[in-house]
């Protein structure tokens, strides 16, 4: 299964496809709870010690099929829980898994019953398995080899970019935080969680990238960073890293202190979600306002509980595993518009005057850059300014925007609830569109169950 056959090959979801899949999703009178897979993918090598796979795709469908696969993803420790309606699914890879020179390959059914676990492993005994070739996916350990033994959890970080989210080690008093995913942090902005106190999210800066070895170094708030007890000391075979990092530190401001945003504590309980699927908040479509290139959409927890649900799962590309925990926030999604180039129509007439039917070329108006949100004149800044990858073909890739927030950011008393989207087209000319009063009201009523939890 070379390349994978959803979410890379240029499928690409409009915002008005995503609309019409959720309104489909909640027009269905039909309430079932959810049951939940469980799945753990784990390989054991010729040492016979069984290694988690990380950050792998898979894809999961319902049998018969009734919409794309939806593609997931494995956290650092190799395992993940998708809220499924009752039915027979498949779960596959998305692509062959690189170990030890050999490729394995994952294609398994499996029963998921309303209201209950269902656990799947996959394993080297359940696999198809032969001769790595180069297109597999090759294993990365979800810490680096030994920068310490990081024998305490409490130095466990979140980190956060806007293409994805990953684990690292606080690796010193001086703020420096290694991690074994280096390819996220190109040129985007980072921010790093304290697993050990939640509640706290600074921003990062990167110091050092290395693809060869697959390693990031990032830099935060030393005072943060001494909240957590840091790993033992030593850098292992990073050391040479830790050392430019340390380098570039010395003719740098250290980062930011401030506290960014992070999702609520507490989110919907299932319960709660399957009473609220039976009244009219349940078949709440999308809130949609249009704008010039792009189409907002702003999505509520209930109305991605209704979509997977009623077996209509959206794909939320990159941010697919993400979305899947129905985290308790608001999220409003940027989506380019289609629309057919000037030179591309005339050379379509040119065709139709010999006689040659072609059917309209669409493309992407622009790509997004980035999103304001404004509580009256107020900013809010998000919890995450997320992007969604879209592949158009092999060469381009163009950006839709995913950005989360926290639903307490916008009650009714704001008055007005301003979006401004930018594209990268032009980054500097505002887009600004004003979201209705009754809108607002709406979704702040969507949220009042999370408000009136003890």
């Amino acid at each position: 299964m070379s390349g994978g056959h959803y979410g890379s090959g240029g499928r690409y979801l409009s915002g008005l496809v995503v609309a019409v899949l959720l309104v489909a999703a909640t027009g269905v009178d039909a309430v079932q709870p959810l049951g939940v897979l469980r799945i753990t993918v784990v390989v054991t090598g010729g040492d016979q010690r069984a290694t988690p796979v990380p950050r792998y795709a898979l894809l999961v469908s319902d049998n018969p099929a009734s919409a794309p696969p939806r593609r997931i993803l494995t956290s650092a420790e190799g395992a993940i829980e998708v809220r499924l309606a009752p039915g027979n699914y498949t779960v596959e890879s998305d692509r062959a898994l690189a170990f030890e020179g050999q490729a394995y390959v994952w294609t398994l059914m499996v029963d998921v019953v309303a209201g209950r676990d269902t656990v799947l492993a996959l394993t080297g005994s359940n696999a198809a398995v032969e001769a790595a070739t180069a297109d597999a996916v090759p294993l990365v350990e979800a810490t680096v080899a030994s920068p310490a033994p990081a024998s305490s959890r409490a130095a466990a970080v979140t980190i956060w970019t806007p293409l994805t989210r990953t684990t690292g080690t606080v690796i010193g008093t001086n703020g420096l935080v290694v991690t074994g995913h280096h390819a996220s942090f190109s040129g985007l902005p980072a921010a790093v969680q304290l697993t050990a106190a939640s509640a706290i999210k600074v921003a990062a800066a990167v110091l050092v990238a290395d693809a060869a070895r697959n390693v990031a170094i990032l830099w935060i708030d030393p005072a943060t960073a001494a909240l957590v007890e840091p790993a033992p000391p030593g850098c292992g075979e990073v050391c040479d890293l830790v050392a430019i990092a340390e380098t570039k530190m010395k003719g740098m401001a250290p980062p930011a202190a401030t506290r960014l945003p992070v999702e609520p504590a507490t989110g919907f309980t299932a319960a709660v979600l399957n009473d609220a699927m039976r009244g009219p908040a349940g078949r709440q479509p999308p809130y949609q306002m249009p704008a010039t290139d792009f189409d907002i959409s702003l999505i509520t927890p209930l109305q991605l509980y209704a979509a997977q649900n009623r077996r209509a799962p959206i794909d939320f590309k990159n941010w697919s595993d993400y979305v899947s925990e129905i985290p308790p926030v608001l999220l409003v999604r940027v989506t380019p518009k289609l629309a057919e180039g000037f030179w591309t129509k005339v050379a379509r007439g040119a065709a139709q005057t010999q006689g040659i039917a072609v059917p309209p070329i669409m493309r992407p108006k622009a790509g997004f850059s980035h999103l304001r949100a404004y509580c009256g004149e107020t900013e809010v800044t998000p919890i995450h300014p997320f992007k969604l990858e879209q592949r158009l073909s092999a060469t381009e890739t163009i950006y839709e925007g995913l950005y989360v927030f926290d639903p307490g950011a916008f009650p009714p008393s704001c008055g007005s609830i301003k979006l401004v989207v930018y594209s990268e087209k032009d980054p500097d000319k505002a887009d600004s569109r004003t979201v209705e009063p009754k809108v607002v009201q709406q979704i702040w009523q969507d949220f009042a169950p999370l408000r009136d939890r003890p």
